[in-house]
């Protein structure tokens, strides 16, 4: 009878292992079926969150001054997002498809009817003393040349329709995220009460990382704000310096730019140094190119780190891991990623140390390294 009973034991237990066993590959399976239905969206989307986590408290703050109106507050916040970053970058993007377009048609015709010669002949008169400098003494640069720029020529076309498509594609993204980070503003407290309702996390496991994620988005949203200004206060010392045209629109164009993370506000000081080029100031425009390169370019490589730092409680070489591992795996958008995978894995040890055993004391990347 012990026999029996002990065998009926292990094939109910062996049956149990069997149906955890299917439900975790089941569940693996769902898990995997909606990460490949975000996948295409998974850049907006995340951007959208780190934005919430950043605008939620002014939002709140605008919902209670309008007498609990969350779905006005939300659409008035996301509107200000539209009107403040994405329509001027989607304007500067515009311009700069627009300019490459009508150069590379430019450069193309050019060719087609005078070749080099007359290609130089619109240059700017800096760029046409250079040029004919180098032809002097290197004669073979002119007809290597042409044959270069005209074998290039189905290449730089590809390249502008590829350009196009990837201007599309940034306009659905834009769409994504401004109607994500609206759901998020207005729904917030409801999609967290419903992530945790949902969660197999233990009580206020889920809370404590959404809590990491908020904290951190903070900090790169300020760290993002002080940059931008930085490297907009930079670019202003230069372009009065350089006495550029309209400097403190640029320096202005150069904060808008540093704030969205796949942009370099160099290409707007760059931009100038070729305006100025193109006038005939050499001197100014070689000036700010090197201001560019190295002022307005080398502030995002202390300031970033030292106000992420102070708001994210990561020790500095973690942190600059976490920036450079997120910018190679993610590109630009890394610089926001990759502070925020670090803190959530450094989130995920103190919760598997609580649940383990072990003392609560100040963790990796904590203050104090």
């Amino acid at each position: 009878m012990t026999t029996g009973r002990r065998e009926g034991e292990e094939a109910t237990a062996s049956r149990e292992w069997v149906a955890r066993a299917a439900l975790v590959a089941v569940a693996a399976l769902s898990i995997a079926l909606i990460a490949l239905l975000a996948r295409p969206f998974a850049g907006a989307l995340f951007l959208a969150g780190v934005l919430a986590g950043v605008l939620y408290p002014w939002s709140e703050r605008l919902s209670r001054r309008l007498g609990g109106r969350r779905a006005l507050a939300a659409g008035i916040v996301t509107l200000g997002v539209l009107l403040t970053v994405v329509i001027p970058v989607a304007l500067l993007a515009g311009v700069m498809v627009r300019e490459a377009v009508h150069a590379a048609d430019l450069v193309r015709q050019t060719l087609q009817s005078g070749g080099v010669a007359e290609l130089r002949l619109r240059l700017p008169a800096p760029l046409q003393a250079a040029f004919g400098w180098i032809e002097v003494r290197l004669p073979l640069v002119g007809p290597q040349l042409q044959s270069l720029l005209t074998a290039q020529g189905p290449r730089a076309a590809a390249a502008v329709t590829g350009a196009l498509a990837a201007t599309t594609n940034a306009f659905v993204q834009v769409v994504m995220m401004l109607v994500a980070l609206l759901f998020l503003l207005q729904d917030g407290p409801l999609l967290v009460a419903w992530a945790i309702s949902l969660s197999p996390l233990r009580p206020g496991q889920l809370e404590s990382l959404l809590e990491e994620f908020r904290r951190v988005s903070i900090a790169v949203g300020v760290s993002s704000v002080a940059t931008a200004g930085a490297q907009g206060l930079a670019a202003l010392i230069g372009y009065l310096i350089a006495r550029a045209p309209e400097p403190l629109f640029f320096a202005v164009l150069t904060f808008v730019v540093g704030l969205i993370p796949f942009l370099s506000p160099t290409i707007v000081s760059l931009g100038v140094t070729l305006l100025l080029l193109m006038n005939g100031h050499t001197f100014p425009a070689l000036f700010l190119l090197v201001w560019s390169l190295g002022a307005v370019g080398l502030v995002d490589n202390f300031i970033r780190p030292l106000v992420l730092r102070t708001g994210t409680r990561i020790h500095g070489a973690v942190l600059l891991f976490a920036l450079l591992g997120g910018l190679a795996v993610f590109g630009p958008l890394g610089i926001v990623a990759g502070p925020i995978i670090v803190t959530f894995f450094l989130a995920m040890m103190r919760i598997c140390r609580r649940e383990f055993g072990g003392d609560e004391g100040a963790g990796v990347g904590e203050p104090g390294g």
